[in-house]
């Protein structure tokens, strides 16, 4: 039976000759738990457009289908400038055409976009069998968004700019989902001396993008590199830039707490600089406290559901080609194991046995507090092994915890502790 962890690392495994990895532990015994519904109970099926014949799927098919995993991980994309001259493209310019391309590979591959608030919020709401997506754009070059008139007079985003490229994409493809994070240097501020596109039009790019399904994220007023500068710039340069975003983006797209480390340079524990980031700071008046840090590196990032799951540590991977070639590669080839939506938001299902030993275990706590309910289920036959239960029962607040430590399991990954869960009456 499949580990329900809380917050304690990895759990006794072994590998199996499948090459999945079996997880020997006892069952998860319900107490006031309602009998779960029957495996083969028929309910809607949530994906879009689906064949009529699909729409009366059982659960259990569902599950089959699909292979729905919610421990998977999932891809989140960095840019940064874009350009339409061949020549100008290194690792850090992405041509426009080939960001087109970009988008049509992961539209082939059945990923869908979420917003960085989607995934710090833990809210992952896609279509079954569809594999999150997060697109991030540091920096506000100009390339990312450019405004030209059309022929009624009205301010569009230019065709071959990063916005505009979505846009038209995300026209011709609506099942592909609608937004982006962009990470803002107020000092430019997408500006480029050319009409509607100086920095005298920041604002109202920022209210655009807003208007239409995108964020807007902190990268600080100038990008700076925060482990070189002294204490008082950076409290002033996440601070203004919160401040700044907050005059201009107002609900969900306002990401001002929300810091895209510049260089993906932290500042070193012990200079007072570290806790800034970590305990957030007052600066003119408003509290300044983050909510997540974002990095340069690291590959696809955990899930959210994850022991692994960390929110001040977001891991990416840059959108140079030999970058792409060799993420875009493990996703085909199997060697990243992608988050599959079982079509739920309200529910965490997860293979039994798990599908990779290094995507961490359930973290129970944060699922129950999510409001969600953990399914493991046999991705063979797609019968439901075990419920975790409703989110707000009984059972689920007289969890019993404790650890299990194995420093011979040669499973384990980055710890020796393993943690299992135990539902008592």
């Amino acid at each position: 039976m499949l580990l329900l962890a809380s917050c304690v690392g990895k759990s006794q495994e072994k590998r199996g000759s499948t090459g999945y990895v079996a997880l020997d532990l006892d069952p998860i015994v319900p107490a006031t738990v309602p009998p779960s519904p029957a495996a083969d109970m028929p309910i809607p099926s949530p994906v879009v457009d689906a064949p009529t014949d699909s729409n009366r799927m059982t659960h259990a098919e569902l599950l089959r289908e699909y292979q729905p995993n919610a421990l998977g991980r999932i891809p989140v994309l960095m840019y940064h400038a874009f350009s339409t001259d061949p020549a100008l493209v290194d690792e850090w310019t992405r041509l426009s055409s080939d960001f087109r391309d970009d988008l049509q590979w992961l539209y082939d591959r059945d990923f869908y976009l979420i917003s960085m608030r989607d995934l710090l919020e833990h809210r992952i709401d896609i279509p079954a069998g569809k594999h999150p997506v997060v697109l991030t754009f540091d920096d506000s070059s100009a390339g990312q968004f450019l405004f030209e008139e059309d022929d009624n007079g009205e301010l569009v985003p230019g065709p071959t700019s990063a916005v505009g490229i979505m846009e038209a994409f995300f026209a011709e493809h609506p099942d592909f989902g609608h937004t982006a994070h962009f990470a803002i240097v107020p000092n430019d501020c997408f500006a480029y001396d050319h009409a509607f596109n100086t920095k005298d039009y920041c604002g109202q790019k920022l209210t655009w993008l807003a208007d239409h399904g995108y964020e807007i994220g902190n990268h600080t007023w100038w990008h700076a590199n925060l482990a070189k500068v002294s204490y008082d710039t950076v409290v002033d340069q996440i601070g203004s830039t919160a401040l700044f975003i907050d005059e201009y983006v107002s609900g969900d797209a306002n990401m001002s707490r929300t810091l895209t480390l510049p260089f993906g340079a932290r500042p070193d524990p012990g200079t007072g600089k570290a806790e800034l980031l970590d305990e957030g700071f007052v600066y003119d008046g408003e509290d300044v406290v983050l909510d997540a840090i974002i990095d340069v590196s690291g590959g696809p990032m955990y899930s959210p559901f994850s022991t692994e799951w960390d929110a001040y540590a977001i891991s990416r991977f840059n959108t140079d080609q030999d970058s792409l070639d060799y993420w875009f590669s493990a996703i085909d080839n199997g060697e990243i194991v992608l988050f599959t939506s079982d079509g739920d938001p309200d529910t965490v299902s997860i293979p039994d046995p798990l599908l990779s030993d290094d995507n961490g275990a359930p973290d129970l706590d944060r699922i129950v507090n999510a409001g969600k309910q953990v399914i493991t289920y046999d991705p063979e036959s797609g019968q439901v092994l075990q419920r975790s239960g409703e989110p707000e029962s009984p059972a689920i607040a007289r969890t019993e915890l404790w650890r299990m430590h194995r420093a011979d399991d040669p499973w384990h990954v980055r710890s020796s502790s393993a943690g299992r869960v135990r539902v008592v009456s």
